[in-house]
């Protein structure tokens, strides 16, 4: 009852066209749709976006399993937004990131995993910092990860969104709350 417009957005067909029949089944097909998109295309996801007009407050919730999600993509929609969105990001640091960490720094034939987690972090230098690799040297997972959540929260900040927040979520991952707006982070 307190949203005005939202949109869902899923790559599965299955599970848009499901919730498409919950948001029918509730009543509330005008306010809400499910639609196909996929946060490794950001033209999808823009293209979900572009029917809506922003106005008001803003939330974007971005729930992927594990830290895959292009930083460039979370840009994009801040972008769509004129910069009028606030963020709850599910962060798999304790799990995702934490389990590959040591091997993404230190093995070359992990590349592909380095690569995603530097997609994600929008920084392609983050396993190079002297920091990162003594950590993984001494296979400290923990601090690994905090490494890792502290460059994205500075990530966050370069595109303005310096109003932030994070809650451990049991010993799995963190839900990060990130705005551009004081007021987003009072709310």
């Amino acid at each position: 009852q307190y949203l005005a417009d939202a949109i869902f957005i899923d790559y599965n067909s299955l599970a848009v066209e499901t919730l498409t029949q919950r948001i029918v089944d509730l009543g509330q097909s005008t306010k809400a749709r499910a639609v196909l998109g996929d946060y490794n295309d950001h033209h999808s996801i823009l293209n979900a976006m572009s029917a809506r007009y922003f106005k008001g407050l803003t939330l974007c919730l971005i729930d992927p399993t594990d830290c895959s999600i292009p930083f460039t993509t979370l840009e994009n929609i801040l972008s769509a937004s004129n910069g009028k969105c606030d963020f709850i990001i599910s962060f798999f640091d304790k799990t995702d990131f934490h389990r590959n960490a040591v091997e993404a720094t230190l093995e070359p034939s992990h590349v592909k995993l380095r690569r995603k987690y530097e997609r994600f972090l929008g920084n392609d230098s983050f396993f190079q910092l002297p920091e990162v690799i003594d950590a993984a040297k001494l296979r400290n997972n923990a601090k690994l990860s905090e490494l890792f959540r502290t460059a994205y929260e500075q990530r966050l900040s370069q595109c303005g969104l310096t109003f932030q927040n994070t809650v451990p979520v049991g010993r799995f991952y963190h839900l990060m709350f990130a705005s551009s707006d004081k007021r987003g982070y009072d709310f």
